[in-house]
């Protein structure tokens, strides 16, 4: 057969094969194969070498030669800056998002952090010990705040709101959070004796004023403390500093009323009588308060425990707590552990949690403080990535280019900015075209027609790229002479040809191969003029007529920052071939899982007839010919349904896939119709959960408008979107996505979506004034494949002098066929030991074995030729393939000889 050259693209070119023989000694080192044969530039590093074999090679060394022209696809790049990291720290309390547990939207804080200790809040959290009066008994206690379920970082209009905010919301009436004094044993004492005891609570002193119980143990106990307390004696003076403002206190004498003793004090210069273990409110709003008040000596003499901007709090076991005389709602106590024994109570724990009457937001930036204490505050600092970091944010645009197309525009995985016109409309009927008219294929295998586009990626999710190609030109063939195919590249506008030796009109199929990014896509001609059919090479021949072949629906493209963006639509397809007694097999896949979907055209029995399943399920036969069921595939729903006449004797169904009009997790095939009109579909990347979610958007159309319509979601997080007065809606799902929905009185509606590059993480502390801040750092150099453009590949004989001085050589195949080769062993850059001349070969060339060798200053001086040969066809393959799979990586030898297999190579020392 005749070894014809063609042109691949994007990272890689194809070319004729070759068998080897020849070598030479050369100081480049193998295990840097392939960065010696491109040059670093400016942005990155730049393909420098020509693939070439000989013109009379086999067609093994022609797959080898394409094995190798991918690995040299790799060295062309640009360098671009990855995102920016941010680190956040926290003073003044503790994260709840730890590297280890971060706190993802929507989450409830109680998921990542349950209970604060003293190891989280040293200070607040402190343990003590309970001295009781009288008897010396002590009991030690620690400290605890009990995170809850129900708030979270989510996205909503708060209470007095016009718009959804970010913030870290508090429902109402649900618990926010829970305090506890946990004693190492339970306290046993009488009340009497309880008094007067000092305990430490949320870094303030407070002593007990009272304590009462009946035949169930603990009815009620007061405290009076605060965070400054100040043990005085009559005649002393202190300074007490509450915010902002000083207060100047001396402690006059020692009173009595009854049988309470009084704290007569001056306070900034006017007197007031504090009863033991009873504040009262100054005329400022600031209480005070006195506790332990004891007479000492002669009258009027004594000390007390003075407290400025103090809290008294009555605890009771009915639930309510009272703080400086107001019922604290929201507010519940617990005595856990009470018990009466004669006069003796005993408590073990005292509990004391708060829910909020109303919905509370705390919007980024905002605190919460806790409204029974006043000891501790609730901070949201911020997401990260924020809705502000265009870094490492990117957007996603639907938006109408007129009237009558819509379009979708984003920056893909190269970096090159997409846009495309996706929904066409003709007087209200939607289609997927482009503003002209010409159609964009969504299903793989379609027949693309001349102008017309095809959506290619690699398959399954998540794909490392995608791309719309429109095909720009076929130059046709009616003899065995080649024709080419030409498609361009939506987002480049670089131009792919593909050679194709097209018979039009005779039926006789020819395909060739189109590398885009180091993948192969399988190119054929049909038997109409102007017609070409384009799948991913992994998933099987051209065209798809094989039982169980896998067809690829809505192929997706990568984005800048990793989401996968999908046009969209009813598609068709034809099961066919199928004939009584068997069954004919087609496996979908959806970019939205790599589960396939199984859809078989079967009759097990002539009594059954003939039916379409889905996955097993019957959805169609001769006596529901319409039927329809709804799939769920991954996160997104899909409703595949049949078109056309079953009757039992059918040999072929027509078949219709579209995306449902719901993504609630509820879908029903009766309750899940189809969209029915050209959609995106962006995807995330896989989240904490290892799910995928998306978002779809929809297009609506009038006679004389197209736009985008209400944006659907597998996993939002927004309630109350609208923005009051604004003509627009604000979404947010779980992955950090913002979705901004625009609905103009007068024009079209469009959609912006902000992406962010990792799952949105939200920094939320607790503490006695936590601040929270970031430091954010560059990012690293990232490659990013630059395409190919021009043809790598040769045959020996079209290699000209100028292509050996301006280009590295890899060398394909033996100086036998391979005639730069034997020119080499001419020009004594290798030893005659590897010579063909005279059409025998050198001694150098034994059975199994094979050579890879760096020849330096080859043809020219700073110019390496690479030979890569075996003696027979058989071992140049075995030598292609072990360098393509960097069996060599690590290695320091110039030259190596090569035998056993790819997985397990042989390494030995290639003659001199």
């Amino acid at each position: 057969m005749q070894v014809k050259k063609w042109v691949a693209s994007g990272l890689a070119a194809l070319m004729a094969g070759a068998t080897l023989a020849g070598a030479a000694m050369a100081a480049t080192q193998l295990g840097n194969f392939p960065t010696f044969l491109a040059s670093t530039t400016t942005t990155g590093s730049a393909l420098n070498a020509l693939v070439v074999v000989g013109a009379t090679a086999q067609p093994s060394d022609v797959v080898g030669a394409i094995d190798l022209a991918t690995s040299l696809a790799t060295t062309n790049y640009n360098t671009v800056s990855t995102s920016t990291t941010s680190t956040v720290s926290i003073t003044g309390g503790t994260s709840l998002s730890t590297a280890g547990n971060p706190l993802y939207l929507g989450a409830s804080l109680n998921s990542v952090k349950s209970t604060l200790t003293s190891s989280d809040l040293s200070s607040l959290l402190a343990g003590g010990t309970l001295n009781i009066n009288n008897n010396g008994d002590q009991y030690t206690y620690s400290q605890y705040i009990d995170m809850q379920s129900r708030p979270n970082v989510t996205f909503d209009t708060a209470s007095g709101s016009t718009a959804p905010v970010l913030g870290l919301y508090f429902p109402g009436s649900a618990a926010a959070y829970k305090y506890r004094i946990v004693f190492a044993k339970p306290v046993a004492e009488t009340t009497t004796n309880l008094r007067g005891n000092s305990i430490n609570m949320l870094g303030g002193t407070y002593i007990v004023t009272a304590a009462t119980n009946d035949t169930s143990g603990f009815t009620e106990i007061d405290l009076l403390g605060g965070p400054n307390p100040k043990g005085l004696s009559v005649g002393q003076s202190a300074t007490f500093t509450v915010g902002t403002t000083s207060y100047n206190v001396t402690f006059s004498s020692v009173a009595t009323s009854g049988s309470t003793n009084v704290a007569v004090t001056t306070i900034n210069g006017q007197t007031y009588n504090l009863y033991d273990g009873s504040p009262i409110q100054l005329s400022d709003g600031t209480w005070v308060g006195a506790t332990n008040v004891l007479t000492v000596g002669s009258s009027g003499s004594g000390t007390a425990t003075l407290f400025v901007g103090g809290n008294k709090l009555v605890l009771q076991s009915t639930g309510t707590l009272t703080r400086n005389n107001n019922v604290v709602s929201g507010a519940t106590v617990s005595f856990v552990g009470n018990t009466v024994s004669a006069t003796t109570a005993k408590i073990s724990e005292i509990d004391v949690q708060y829910a909020p009457s109303t919905d509370i937001m705390v919007a980024a930036g905002g605190t919460y403080a806790d409204p029974v204490f006043g000891a501790f505050k609730f901070a949201f600092a911020d997401i990260t990535p924020s809705l502000s970091d265009t870094a490492n944010r990117e957007t996603i645009s639907i938006t109408p280019s007129s009237t009558v197309a819509e379009g979708v525009s984003f920056k893909d995985s190269n970096g090159k900015t997409l846009t495309q016109n996706f929904a066409y409309n003709a007087s209200g009927a939607i289609a997927a075209k482009d503003a002209s008219g010409k159609i964009i294929h969504l299903n793989e295998s379609d027949v693309i027609g001349l102008n017309e586009y095809a959506v290619v990626s690699q398959g399954t999710i998540p794909n490392v790229y995608g791309h719309i190609l429109q095909l720009t030109s076929v130059a046709q063939s009616t003899s065995s002479s080649s024709g080419t195919a030409t498609f361009t590249d939506v987002a480049s506008g670089t131009s792919y040809s593909v050679s194709l030796a097209n018979k039009a009109g005779t039926g006789t199929q020819d395909t060739g191969t189109l590398y885009l990014d180091g993948y192969a896509y399988n190119v054929s001609n049909t038997s109409t003029a102007n017609q070409v059919t384009i799948r991913w090479a992994n998933s099987g021949t051209q065209p798809i007529t094989t039982s169980g072949s896998t067809q690829y629906i809505y192929p997706s493209i990568k984005s800048n920052l990793g989401a996968n963006v999908a046009i969209a639509g009813p598609v068709i397809i034809n099961l066919t071939g199928g004939a009584e007694g068997t069954n004919f097999q087609r496996l979908l896949q959806f970019p939205t899982s790599s589960t396939t979907v199984n859809i078989t055209f079967a009759n097990t029995s002539l009594v059954q007839g003939m039916r379409l399943m889905v996955d097993g399920t019957v959805i169609a036969d001769a006596s529901n010919p319409g039927g329809a069921l709804a799939k769920q595939v991954g996160k997104v729903w899909y409703v595949i349904k049949n078109i056309s006449t079953i009757v039992n004797t059918s040999t072929s169904v027509t078949v219709q896939i579209d995306v449902g009009n719901t993504q609630s997790s509820s879908a029903t095939s009766a309750s899940n119709t189809t969209l029915g009109v050209p959609s995106i579909i962006v995807m995330a990347d896989r989240d904490n959960n290892s799910n995928r979610h998306a978002i779809v958007i929809p297009t609506t159309a009038t006679a004389t408008q197209i736009g985008a319509t209400t944006p659907l979601f597998t996993n939002g997080i927004t309630n109350t979107p609208s923005v009051a007065g604004a003509s627009r809606n604000e979404y947010m799902d779980y992955w950090g996505s913002k979705v901004t929905y625009s609905t103009p009185s007068t024009g079209a509606n469009t959609v912006s979506i902000s992406y962010p590059n990792q799952q949105s993480i939200a920094t939320v502390s607790v503490g006695a004034n936590p601040v929270s801040s970031s430091v954010t750092t560059g990012g690293t150099g990232t490659k990013s494949a630059v395409a190919i453009t021009s043809s790598i590949a040769k045959l020996d004989t079209e290699v000209t002098a100028t292509d050996k001085t301006a280009n590295n050589l890899v060398l394909v195949g033996g100086p036998c066929v391979n005639t730069l080769v034997q020119d080499l062993v001419t020009a004594g850059k290798l030893s005659s030991a590897y010579t063909c001349a005279g059409g025998t070969l050198g001694s150098a060339w034994t059975a199994s074995n094979a050579y890879i060798i760096a020849v330096d200053d080859a043809f020219a001086t700073g110019k390496v030729a690479l030979v890569v040969a075996g003696t027979a066809a058989a071992d140049t393959r075995l030598a292609t393939s072990v360098l393509q799979a960097n069996k060599l990586a690590g290695k320091t030898d110039s030259k190596v000889m090569v035998s056993g297999t790819v997985a397990n190579p042989t390494f030995g020392t290639a003659p001199a």
